[in-house]
């Protein structure tokens, strides 16, 4: 006897309480992912209302954009070692030494300022090298050699300022890319945005930043999967101080001085948005998802700051920023973890893929 194609009363409802249920973790997902600009649109109307005459003008905008440019190369900069899965706590006091090398070198010597910025953004390059050496060669943990390098790097710097604050005199070229507009935007901003589209290419776009992000995802899989992992670490940490020294020279072009903390200021709020950008966009580490956050945390501070806020309400802020964080970007990795296993005891693998280079790619095609 046939049976009957028909749906039970009990299957059809089985079938609409998946579906709801997979509607509302979508619209969940969707929440939790573009949450930045939510809160970055609320934080202007709250400011706009509360602040009617002062937040919403032309000059506020510009002073966001600029203020947050120097803070948003250095989240980049961290973004490529933590995308490999390192954690780089150099990068501020690589910026910091390339900022003091250059005014140092500016006021005792006569060497042509292109050629004082070279020389500079190579000093940070070498913290970088050094800090991927150590690790590579000795398998230490990168927050330990990092940290340790870093703290030679801010020796360094305080070596050179002797406490005291370094004044420069820069050419005009050289101002114009701190402290220049190009229309209503400054000139750190566009430099900002441009090197976050080369990044959001190179990492979602081209094979060799599908490889970075599998070694961060999964180390082992990446192996297997026949990609140099030591070798995409060390050039991650290089490719961090690039960035990092070279905003430390754009940081002296916008103020025209140096002190042995102007850069190392930076250090907490980058961390924050570069951990917050990892529960943006996509649920991972992404360019994206960065500088959203950037923008989110220079709001929110522009009008802290404009409302009056004591000086140390900026680092509650930022400190209170990184905590939500880190439990939001927490919680993602657990509910990734608890969709795979469900997945694998569901779904068998589909021959020739490997776990951690597979998970990218739907990552990025998501």
């Amino acid at each position: 006897m046939a049976e009957d194609p028909t749906p039970s009363v009990n299957d059809v409802v089985l079938a609409e309480s998946r579906r709801g249920t997979g509607r509302a973790r979508y619209w969940q997902t969707g929440i939790v992912r573009y949450s930045g600009l939510y809160g970055i649109a609320i934080l202007i109307v709250i400011f706009s209302l509360t602040l009617p005459g002062v937040f919403p003008t032309s000059v506020t905008f510009r002073l966001v954009l600029e203020d947050q440019s120097i803070g948003g190369l250095l989240a980049l900069a961290a973004l490529i070692p933590l995308a490999a899965g390192s954690i780089d706590l150099a990068f501020a006091y690589i910026a910091g030494l390339s900022m003091v090398v250059m005014a140092w070198l500016n006021i005792n010597t006569g060497i042509p300022t292109i050629v004082c910025a070279l020389i500079a953004l190579a000093c940070g390059v070498a913290v970088g090298v050094l800090s991927g050496l150590i690790i590579v060669f000795f398998d230490i943990d990168s927050l330990i050699v990092t940290l340790g390098t870093g703290t030679v790097a801010l020796g360094m710097t305080e070596l050179l300022t002797g406490g005291s604050v370094l004044p420069t005199t820069l050419p005009n070229s050289f101002n114009y890319l701190g402290q220049g507009l190009i229309g209503p935007v400054p000139v750190l901003a566009v430099i900002l945005f441009v090197v976050a589209a080369c990044m959001y290419v190179w990492l979602e776009h081209t094979p060799s930043g599908r490889r970075l992000l599998a070694t961060g995802n999964n180390r082992n899989a990446a192996r297997a999967a026949g990609i140099k992992v030591a070798k995409i670490q060390f050039l991650s940490l290089v490719a961090s101080s690039v960035i990092s020294g070279f905003a430390g020279i754009l940081l002296l072009c916008q103020i025209g001085s140096a002190t042995d903390t102007s850069a190392s200021a930076y250090l907490l709020p980058a961390i924050a948005a570069l951990f917050l950008g990892t529960t943006q966009v996509i649920n991972r580490v992404n360019v994206a998802g960065t500088i959203v956050a950037v923008y989110l945390l220079g709001v929110g501070i522009k009008g802290l700051e404009l409302a009056g806020a004591a000086p140390w309400v900026q680092e509650f802020f930022d400190g209170l920023v990184l905590l939500i964080a880190v439990v939001l970007a927490t919680r993602g990795r657990v509910r990734n973890r608890v969709s795979r296993r469900k997945n694998s005891n569901t779904n068998k693998e589909s021959p020739g893929k490997i776990d951690g280079i597979s998970e990218v790619e739907e990552q990025t095609s998501a």
